[in-house]
């Protein structure tokens, strides 16, 4: 029958993606790309004059550490020690003795030193050479010997006045510190002679060297709170830095600002380059920069912290986007549940059971295929299933009528009688031994048996291998009453035995004993099955084992490399008892082998615990 359809069928995908597109997507794209357009500029611009305020704030700082420092080199021309003797006195008087004279400049470094909080130390050292030093921290010492920081002021130097400051860049401590690990930067200046007027402008005391930890500006620094930039101060004209937070600068490992060296001129600047924002300001009276080096992407991340109101908007969308999903999932799912529904009923027998979906979709596709699937099982039933059935009952049954088991067991029982009538007993004996069997095999159908029947048929199964191996094997059974009572799948171990005397003990010249028993443990019953024959080596046991396992039925059979009884005990255990259950098999060349099952506890023969 020809159903028919819409011009423009749409499939489910296209309505999942349509929809998502139309309901989700775009909703949420308009509304940032209306924020982005709105906003990010005017953000970017606040941003950017916010940290150009802030380094202006360092710059600031660090200038007013410098004048400090400054001023404190400056306090040297007004120091007296009391007797009107000053520090240019006690430079100049040749008479003086040298103990008095070194005294009275280390009470000067100490007068110009307590005079700032940044000095960590200061040096001194006179045109005649002499060196004199004094270090805040008592329990440093300075060193007297490092040229790099005690070396005089050059005279010759072009256009450079005598008495200007110079700040050295900052390097290692321990270069005028026995065994200290900081770093600090240093301000010079020439102490010129003021004793007298004619000779202040040219005549040279010395120099003189205030040392400051870069600890200062590193405090001041994270007083600033920049987490997604870094702080400099730099000389672009020498590729110096007076201040880094990372130390591998002072060590020369790391240049973090040669790419923005010639852009730096100017008082203050803004510099942009691969995702990176660099904001300058010149020190004043110096050649230095206060640097700020900012990544855009960090500096743009901080502010939207704030940004409350998006994130409330983008929920709102969200929880009406997530109520349209659900509606238009109902909708979508309702032909799927109705499928499902005739699924269940098809699987518990009902095959009459049909769908009715009309959705110009995938959905109506299935249901139609479920119907003709449905329908056309029913007639496979019907027509083919239940024939095939009948047909191997018959079959069955012609081969059943062939052998008749009861005229086998009279024949055997004839042979049975002649034998004793021609005094052969142990033919007799062997005839009756094998007639138990074929009754014990062919004369149940049922899956299980009583262990106490099987260790029977193992007995008078003996019967027959002790005459053919000469009574040079024997069979022991230590089983007790409650034991033998209880239910195991059937004719699980006649084919283990059987494997003992063919592989175990019929190598051996002397044969060999098997013995069976059984314990019980942890709610399951073992049954072991012991040989003290040749045993197996312990590759070919593995090998034996993994085809045994094996989800494959017909694992090793077809090659030989397993018994087809093994693996068929084995199979035939975990498909009546469970996963669960089966055998191991334990052995050592040259003593022995050891097969244990494991198997549950059946007191009843429909046990299923």
């Amino acid at each position: 029958m020809n159903k028919k359809r819409r011009l423009t069928p749409k499939t489910t995908y296209q309505k999942m993606v349509m929809g998502f597109l139309i309901l989700g997507v775009l909703p949420l794209m308009i509304l940032g790309l209306l924020y982005y357009a709105r906003y990010h500029k005017a953000v970017e611009g606040v941003m950017v004059d916010n940290y150009i305020q802030i380094n202006e704030y360092f710059a600031k700082n660090t200038e007013d550490t410098l004048a400090s420092v400054d001023d404190a080199i400056g306090r040297l021309y007004d120091y007296s020690n009391g007797s009107d003797l000053s520090f240019s006195d006690a430079l100049t008087t040749a008479e003086m003795h040298g103990n008095q004279r070194k005294m009275i400049v280390h009470d000067a470094l100490r007068y110009s030193m307590e005079s700032s909080p940044y000095i960590a130390s200061m040096r001194f050292r006179d045109q005649n050479g002499e060196i004199y030093s004094l270090y805040i921290d008592q329990e440093k010492v300075l060193r007297t010997d490092g040229e790099n920081f005690t070396a005089l002021r050059d005279s010759s130097e072009q256009g450079e006045d005598l008495r200007d400051l110079s700040i050295l860049e900052t390097m290692p401590e321990e270069g005028i510190c026995v065994e200290s690990d900081d770093y600090v930067f240093s301000l010079s200046r020439n102490i010129m002679d003021i004793s007298d007027i004619r000779y202040a402008k040219d005549r040279i005391l010395g120099t003189v060297y205030a040392d400051v930890n870069i600890e200062v500006l590193n405090e001041m620094s994270e007083k600033m709170n920049v987490r997604d930039g870094s702080f400099y101060i730099y000389n672009p004209n020498l590729g110096h830095y007076l201040y880094a937070e990372d130390e591998k600068v002072y060590r020369y490992e790391a240049d973090p600002l040669s790419a923005w060296q010639k852009e730096i001129t100017g008082e203050t600047g803004e510099l942009r380059k691969a995702g990176s924002v660099l904001l300058y300001r010149k020190l004043t009276g110096t050649d230095l920069y206060s640097v700020l080096l900012l990544s855009r992407h960090e500096m743009m991340g901080s502010y939207f912290q704030g940004r409350a109101l998006m994130i409330l908007i983008l929920s709102f969308v969200l929880f009406v986007l997530l109520l349209l999903y659900m509606w238009f999932s109902n909708r979508l799912m309702a032909p799927a549940k109705q499928i499902k529904a005739g699924m269940e009923e098809a699987q518990k027998g009902n095959l009459k059971a049909r769908v009715d979906i009309h959705t110009a979709d995938e959905m109506e596709d299935i249901a139609d295929g479920f119907n003709r699937m449905a329908a056309d099982l029913e007639r496979y039933i019907n027509r083919v299933y239940v024939a095939e059935i009948m047909q191997r009952d018959a079959e069955l049954n012609a081969l059943r009528m062939q052998i008749q088991p009861h005229y086998l067991y009279n024949t055997l029982d004839v042979i049975r009688m002649t034998a004793l009538e021609q005094d052969d007993p142990k033919a007799a004996r062997m005839l009756e031994s094998l007639a138990f069997q074929l009754r014990y095999v062919m004369g149940s159908h049922t899956d299980r048996a009583l262990l106490g029947d099987e260790l029977k048929m193992l007995e008078e199964y003996f019967v027959i291998m002790r005459v053919r191996y000469e009574d040079k094997i024997a069979l022991r059974v230590d089983v007790s009453k409650e034991d033998r009572q209880l239910w195991i799948p059937k004719l699980i171990l006649q084919p283990m035995v059987e494997n003992a005397i063919r592989h175990g003990l019929r190598p051996k010249k002397d044969g060999g004993t098997i013995e069976i028993k059984t314990n019980r443990k942890d709610d399951g019953l073992n049954i072991i099955v012991m040989d003290n024959g040749v045993g197996i080596e312990p590759e070919r046991l593995q090998q034996v084992m993994d085809l045994v396992v094996d989800e494959d039925i017909s694992a090793g059979v077809a090659t030989g490399d397993v018994s087809v009884g093994m693996k068929n005990v084995y199979d035939r255990i975990r498909i009546n008892c469970g996963k669960a259950y089966g055998y191991d098999i334990e052995s050592i060349p040259g003593f022995g082998t050891i097969v244990t099952y494991h198997l549950p506890i059946w007191l009843e023969e429909d046990d299923d615990k």
